[in-house]
């Protein structure tokens, strides 16, 4: 009984006029029933027969694009189609006005807005070249449709809508035909079944026209366009809803470095590129090349990888830069320097002169690296290894001058018999070089003090510290480890190990200012000097006195005092406690009696 109905429902709604069913929706699924689809029961024939939905011929179709987000260029015009069909599955009698509506999404360019060819039946028409508004009057359709046809189309710029208004006109009045029948659209061909397989699309129209995404659009956002078609009276059929996306930024790339000199007449470049997150992805690139110096040249294009094997000719200087494009033709702008170069076919060498094998070195040595460089760049960079290049450690990071570097190697390195020097071309990673195995020897201790102060008719001992095995060079000639000085002057010594290693100090003495009261004192000293946290006082006191000192800045201002109590005649020892001083020079002063003297020797305090 099923059929029944519908067969009921189909003869109520084919009265005579054009279609009046809404149009389809974003799927293209028309919301009426196709009744001509549904055959009248032959004999035999089941009732209960199966309802089939048409495909919905009143669209819009825009640019296909690139992949299912249908990518497209943000400067790229944009083609659409809406097309309009007078179905015959729901309209009996021609149509006299169509009128097509479509708002301009906010992501286009209103303004570039231009129309292109329409056309209904066999009739096609062109729309003059630049143009967003056009009127006109056809009638060439006369003969056969037996009306002219105005054409009303342009742009709302207030409503921000693009419009068409097809009229039929009655050639006698100038107006509307009075007659239902007579109509511009006819009522298309019936829909293709097994009784019906051929059509002549009389009762079908479209309109073309262009638009460009609007300026400052960016990558990922979508364009869509949906119009609204209006047969006669007829309530608004909705076209689908065509969405694009807008692919608004070029890709980047960039060539790797290549060595300054290739072996072969070959090269294998590889790049590196990316896309804008929201973009059409990568596609394919183009390679420009330059020989000698001249103009760069396209030299291979649509190239699907990140490398490519380059040939070229021997001693042939080349340079290179990489073009990439995306998937909707937004292409990377050129470039104006290039990105790799090289020559081809040049046989390169680096080795290292000096240190030479066997020879040895002390730390603290100025150690002079020598190598000999041909085609294997002009930058480099220096190593120490001390275990025969099993670890490394940086000498210096770059050289590109001469072929000489002087290291002033540091004291405090290991001694080793199996260091070496390592040299690095920073143009080309093909070309290292080792130096032959050397030995590095510790440069033996030597340590003299700070400068001291020496009161009149006193001495000091200046001591090396006596070690087997080394030997002892003083200034003065001396070749113990240890000399007594009684006067100023500057003190060096000279220390020099079973390697021949040899380290060096000096120290000077200056006379004291200091005074002493020889009534009361006859020697008298301060250590250590420069002190910390205390200072001694060693002093010969010639009759017993009740002793108090002091301790002055430079400028004469007391900082601090206490007392040393009675002490009897004889040789002392005092220690004083000077943690809370700050860093200077200080001048100590010993009272007896609160009679001055001893007027001190300089002294620093360390922190």
């Amino acid at each position: 009984m099923k059929a029944f109905w519908i067969v009921i429902f189909c003869l109520l709604v084919n009265i005579s006029h054009a279609q009046s069913c809404d149009g389809g929706d974003q799927n293209k699924q028309h919301g009426c029933p196709n009744c001509d689809e549904i055959p009248f029961p032959l004999p035999g024939m089941p009732w209960d027969v199966p309802i089939v939905t048409p495909f919905d011929p009143n669209d819009i179709l825009g640019p296909v694009g690139y992949a299912d987000s249908r990518f497209v260029r943000a400067k790229s015009s944009l083609s659409y189609m809406i097309r309009f069909e007078n179905d015959p599955d729901f309209a009996t009698a021609p149509a006299q006005k169509v009128v097509i509506r479509m708002p301009i999404d906010d992501r286009y360019d209103l303004y570039s807005f231009r129309l292109g060819e329409f056309g209904f039946g066999q009739f096609r028409y062109q729309v003059p070249n630049d143009q967003s508004f056009y009127r006109t009057r056809i009638t060439n359709t006369l003969d056969s449709l037996g009306v002219y046809v105005d054409l009303t189309a342009g742009i709302d710029v207030q409503k921000s809508e693009a419009f068409w208004i097809f009229e039929s006109i009655d050639p006698t009045t100038g107006l509307r035909p009075e007659d239902a029948l007579t109509g511009f659209l006819p009522v298309n061909d019936t829909a293709v079944t097994r009784f019906n397989d051929t059509l002549t699309k009389r009762g079908e129209g479209f309109t073309t026209f262009t638009l460009l995404p609007r300026q400052g659009i960016a990558s990922g956002d979508t364009c869509k366009a949906q119009a609204a078609i209006i047969f006669d009276i007829n309530p608004p059929i909705p076209t689908n809803v065509w969405t694009n996306t807008v692919d608004a930024l070029p890709p980047q790339s960039k060539l790797k470095a290549l060595p300054k000199a290739s072996p072969a007449n070959t090269v294998l470049l590889e790049w590196t590129a990316a896309d804008d997150p929201q973009g059409s992805g990568l596609a394919h690139y183009d390679l420009y090349v330059s020989k000698n110096e001249g103009p760069f040249y396209l030299y291979k294009e649509d190239i699907d990888t990140t490398f490519y094997l380059f040939a070229g000719e021997n001693l042939a200087k080349y340079a290179f830069y990489i073009r990439a494009s995306d998937h909707v033709g937004n292409t990377e702008a050129p470039k104006t320097l290039p990105e790799a170069i090289t020559t081809l076919g040049v046989v390169g060498s680096l080795a290292l002169a000096s240190p030479r094998l066997g020879s040895s070195y002390c730390a603290g040595d100025t150690l002079h690296i020598q190598w000999q460089a041909s085609n294997a760049g002009e930058r480099f960079a220096l190593y120490y290894s001390p275990d025969e290049g099993k670890t490394f450690s940086l000498i210096q990071p770059e050289v590109s001058t001469g072929n000489t570097f002087a290291w002033f190697t540091p004291r405090d390195l290991t001694e080793s018999n199996n260091a070496l020097i390592q040299i690095r071309s920073l143009d080309d990673d093909r070309f290292v070089a080792n130096s032959g195995r050397f030995s590095l020897f510790s440069a033996p201790g030597v340590e003299l003090g700070a400068d001291r102060q020496l009161l009149q008719g006193d001495s000091l001992v200046l001591s090396g510290k006596e070690t087997a095995g080394l030997k002892y060079q003083w200034s003065t000639g001396a070749s113990s480890s240890s000399i007594v000085v009684t006067s100023p002057g500057t003190y060096t010594l000279a220390v020099i190990d079973q390697n021949g290693c040899r380290s060096t100090d000096s120290v000077k003495i200056s006379r004291s200012v200091s005074t002493i009261d020889p009534n009361f004192i006859q020697s008298f000293s301060l250590f250590p000097n420069p002190a910390e946290q205390w200072l001694n006082v060693q002093f010969n006191l010639r009759q017993s006195a009740h002793l108090n000192w002091f301790v002055q800045d430079t400028k004469g201002k007391l900082v601090q005092q206490g007392a040393m109590g009675k002490l009897s005649s004889g040789t002392f020892t005092q220690g004083l406690e000077i943690n809370l001083l700050p860093a200077g020079n200080y001048v100590l002063v010993i009272k007896a009696n609160n009679r001055r003297i001893a007027s001190a020797q300089f002294f620093k305090v360390r922190k």
